[in-house]
Formats: structure tokens, sequence, C-alpha cells
């Protein structure tokens, strides 16, 4: 055998014995439970990611917190708590967030939820009026017209979106007025 031979089948040699024993030691830990090795681990604990403590709340519970949720952010931002509620359900029922919103632009936050329009929509009155629901003569200035060019005293407007917000009816459907 050659000097080279030789020192290729020593680094072989060499090479085989860095796979021994330690290989198994590795499998063993993969295939088997060592809890005595991992430090801060409890071994009692599930190792379902999904499982965690929690509580169910009765509907009395549940009236509860949702009340003091409406209180607090009717008292905080100083309107109707059938509005709170309104804008709670647009920002599901997340008061930190609702609150923060509010503080950095109140009438951006309304208008952006449709509960106020952009802009004032223009008069499309040019004669006396008679308000379709009401049949009261009303001046121009208490006339509220919408885009599809319908108007409606002003006080049967306000009535109508009471109403409707009292009612629980979304933003949405009040989207297209």
């Amino acid at each position: 055998m050659s000097f080279e031979q030789e020192d290729i089948e020593e680094a072989m040699d060499a090479d085989s014995s860095d796979y021994g024993d330690d290989d198994d030691d590795d499998e063993d830990d993969y295939y088997t439970r060592n809890d005595g090795e991992d430090e801060g681990i409890d071994p009692n604990q599930e190792e379902d990611p999904e499982n965690f403590d929690y509580s169910l709340l009765s509907v009395d519970e549940t009236m509860e917190l949702l009340g003091s949720m409406v209180a607090k952010a009717s008292k905080d931002m100083q309107i109707p708590h059938h509005l709170a509620r309104l804008l709670l359900v647009a920002y599901s029922w997340d008061v930190g967030k609702l609150l923060e919103r509010h503080r950095v632009d109140p009438a951006g936050l309304m208008v952006d939820l449709h509960l106020v329009p952009k802009k004032q929509p223009r008069s499309m009155v040019t004669r006396a009026f008679v308000c379709p629901v009401c049949f009261q003569r009303c001046s121009k200035s208490n006339v509220t017209t919408l885009s599809c060019g319908h108007g409606f005293c002003d006080l049967c407007w306000n009535a109508y979106l009471t109403n409707q917000i009292q009612n629980g009816v979304s933003t949405s459907k009040l989207n297209n007025l």
C-alpha cells in the first residue's frame, strides 16, 4: 500500500469514528421525553398550545361588562349611551382603541363611521318646501336634502336618524342615505 492510500484510509477511519455512539444520544433526545434536562419548564404543563385558562360569563355578567364599557366610552367621549354602543360595535368593543381614535380626531371618527356627513349636503330646495313626512311647510334653512334630491324637514330627519341608531341599525345600512 502506498503512503497516500494509508493516509486516506486513516482519514476515513477517523471520520467514521465521528459517527459513533454520539448520534444515538441525539436520537434518544428526539424520540424520548427527557423531562430532567430542561430547566425552567414545568413537566406537568400540557403541551397543547391551545390549552389556556378561561372562565365563562353568565348573561348577566356579560351585560354588566358591556354596560360598563358603554358607560366608560360615553363618559369619556361625552356622547349619549346609544351612540357609544354603536361606536363600540364598530370598534369590536375595544374601548382603548376607540378612545384613542376619538382623542385624535373626534369629528373624523364620526365621519368615518358615516354618523355625520363629510360635508353638509347643499339644499336643492328653491322655493317653499313641504316635508313629505309631516306635511309641514319649512323654510329652506330647515331642510336636509339627500344626495338623491329627496328632502325632509330637520325635525323629521333627526327623528328618523335617532330612531335608526337607537334600534341598532348599523352605519353601513345608513351609509346609502
